[in-house]
């Protein structure tokens, strides 16, 4: 007999199995991604009207995201990842069948090699650089961003992260919120610390520097996104190519 579990199972499960996650701290962002891909792989089955799920029902709907959401390896895995994890939360409910899908067979999705990933050097480095305007606030504002990364190494993210409250000017510092909540100090020479307060007296003109926490603000005054900042790389990009 082919094991299965009822979507109505899995259906029912999917909050208690969320309020769990953040009861046990997990992170907000892991949780709503988590929130998506059950809620997705539930509405595949409901739309094809599936009522009971086993083996073939991750193939199929594994077959569908990269077919026709036309999703990428790294998102696909990331989808088969949540969903192992929440079978896992059923086999510890004792939900019937859930300990039976044979998960373990699940192949990952594989991108086609690409070749070696190409880096900038560093003369292309400095010509982007030099490429923003700095003769404006915001300008200004972009390139102590990316030069910031560029001189430690940093994530987007982690660079966007850091708060007025985490560069410590006295012991040259800047305390760094890295992914999976890993943190670390991270020295700063001269020259960065030179940029960061160069900035720092400019971000008085942006509106709620007095009340936001965040080092690098829109010009809304909240903490500026990745995607605005990915926006206004592109914009220097081109500029670097003209």
């Amino acid at each position: 007999m082919i094991a299965t579990i009822a979507v109505s199972d899995f259906d029912a499960c999917i909050d208690d199995y969320l309020h769990l996650r953040m009861c046990m701290n997990h992170q907000p962002s892991s949780v709503n991604s988590a929130r998506k891909d059950l809620t997705l792989f539930s509405r595949y089955c409901h739309d094809k009207e599936i009522t009971d799920i086993k083996g073939q029902t991750m193939i199929e709907f594994m077959k569908w995201l990269r077919e026709e959401r036309e999703n990428c390896s790294g998102t696909i895995n990331r989808k088969q990842s949540s969903l192992k994890t929440y079978f896992t939360h059923l086999k510890l409910r004792q939900v019937e069948g859930a300990d039976k899908v044979p998960f373990q067979y699940m192949t990952r999705a594989r991108d086609p090699y690409r070749g070696p990933v190409k880096t900038l050097e560093f003369e292309e480095v400095i010509r982007l650089l030099q490429s923003i305007d700095k003769s404006n606030v915001l300008g200004l504002r972009d390139f102590t961003l990316f030069s910031l990364i560029y001189a430690l190494g940093l994530r987007l993210g982690e660079a966007l992260a850091i708060d007025v409250t985490d560069i410590d000017f006295t012991s040259e510092v800047v305390h760094i919120h890295g992914k999976g909540r890993r943190e670390r100090d991270v020295p700063l020479t001269k020259p960065v610390l030179k940029l960061l307060k160069t900035w720092l007296e400019a971000r008085c003109c942006v509106l709620n520097a007095f009340k936001e926490k965040a080092f690098f603000l829109s010009k809304k005054g909240n903490r500026l996104s990745p995607r605005t900042a990915e926006e206004n790389s592109e914009l220097s990009g081109r500029a670097y190519l003209i």
